[in-house]
């Protein structure tokens, strides 16, 4: 009997931490304290949760992921940048740069996204745009670019002005073009960096400011920020099982930013799940009059909130006819395009995936160049032939004709 209510123990207690490892801690009740914020699934871009996600607010130092990805595009790591009074001298957050002295680039990038120094940033628009106006101008045509419409810089630091504003959607688009650049991948997931000034040989310890990367087990990277007008703002990104999220949070409390994030990734994890929309088994069509067999070119993926599939339409549209040229050996190449597959949630075009062939069709009449100029030389000998014949007939009449030969 004892060993029976031990075995029980037992299985009770091996049952229950299953459990606890198999079944995630329900995501808490959304309380956020920010004033905005937005949730983002980055492989698909679909919006998970958001709040006045379009409101315009004041952005504070995230504003420096757009100042350090277009100077990693613009530039390189070893560029030499010597700094001026202007950066030097910039109020707020800095990294103590010096009036004359030459910095690489890669530390500038390093002090602006880890430390947010207004000095490297400063630098680096200097740099780039040759003065801070013409750098800003750069900042704001990129965020036309990436869709970003409720956005408009006047520095590249996030200090206060009330000119100087973005939001929370905005910022997950630069987030997501960000995140694009594996340098800024690195310079953003980084939790130190150790910096060296080449003009006296200093080191700086930089460590960053960005708390989730140690609070928070899936965080990858990105910004925080505050001024008194933003309050506290941040960009976080993360990475669970392979999948990314990115949270953004506008006009916080210093005190509950971090957790806002937090929750939001929370949710992201918890409530929600990326599943693969389509089976990739070969189908068959016909072009010219061939059987083409075809594949999706991707398979797409949705998020699923609470397990709940939504009902998708799924419409191909195909070529019915292609032009094939007079030497052509093939219908149709492996992985060409034949078509396009679009996806519908109800009535919402969500997704169009190109529809490639699996294999090389061949011609069953082609006519190869060899061919053709086998047919030509023959032709040209033909004529040739021809004409000397004709030629020698002629000949022989008009010799006849003027009696110079003896009969």
């Amino acid at each position: 009997m004892y060993m029976i209510q031990m075995k029980r123990m037992i299985f009770i207690l091996i049952f229950t931490l299953a459990l606890n490892i198999i079944i995630p801690k329900p995501a808490r009740a959304m309380n956020l304290v920010g004033e905005s914020a937005i949730l983002v699934d980055v492989t698909t871009g679909e919006i998970l949760f958001e709040k006045n996600m379009d409101k315009p607010m004041y952005p504070a130092s995230v504003t420096k992921i757009m100042t350090v990805i277009l100077a990693l595009e613009k530039g390189n790591l070893d560029d030499i940048v010597t700094v001026s009074k202007n950066a030097a001298t910039q109020d707020g957050t800095r990294i103590y740069l010096v009036e004359g002295e030459k910095v690489r680039l890669k530390d500038l990038v390093y002090g602006a996204l880890l430390n947010s120094g207004n000095d490297a940033a400063v630098a680096i628009a200097e740099h780039f745009g040759g003065s801070v106006e013409s750098f800003v101008e750069m900042m704001n045509e990129k965020a036309k670019v990436l869709g970003m419409k409720n956005t408009h810089f006047a520095n590249p630091s996030g200090l206060p002005n009330p000119n100087h504003v973005t939001s929370a959607y905005d910022m997950s688009l630069l987030a997501m073009y960000a995140l694009k650049n594996p340098v800024f991948r690195e310079i953003a997931s980084s939790k130190t960096y150790d910096a060296k000034w080449i003009g006296n040989n200093v080191h700086a310890f930089i460590q960053n400011h960005n708390r989730l990367l140690w609070d928070y087990p899936f965080a990858t990277g990105m910004k925080t920020g505050y001024t008194v007008a933003a309050r506290s703002t941040i960009v976080a990104s993360a990475n669970k099982d392979g999948r990314e999220l990115i949270a953004v949070v506008l006009k916080s409390d210093p005190r509950a930013f971090y957790k806002d994030a937090e929750q939001l990734l929370d949710y992201g994890y918890q409530k929600t799940r990326l599943v693969p929309i389509l089976k990739m088994n070969e189908r068959f069509t016909t072009l010219n009059g061939y059987e083409i067999s075809y594949i999706p070119k991707e398979n797409p993926y949705i998020v699923v909130v609470d397990g709940k599939l939504p009902e998708l339409k799924m419409k191909e549209h195909f070529k019915t006819k292609k032009k094939i040229g007079f030497f052509d050996q093939t219908i149709v190449k492996k992985g060409e395009v034949i078509g396009q597959l679009a996806i519908y949630n109800g009535e919402k075009l969500i997704r169009t995936v190109d529809l490639v062939a699996t294999k090389d069709i061949k011609n069953s009449y082609p006519i190869s160049k060899s061919s053709i100029y086998f047919m030509f030389a023959v032709f040209a000998f033909s004529i040739i032939g021809f004409i000397l014949v004709l030629k020698r007939k002629r000949e022989k009449q008009t010799i006849n004709g003027f009696g110079w030969l003896e009969q």
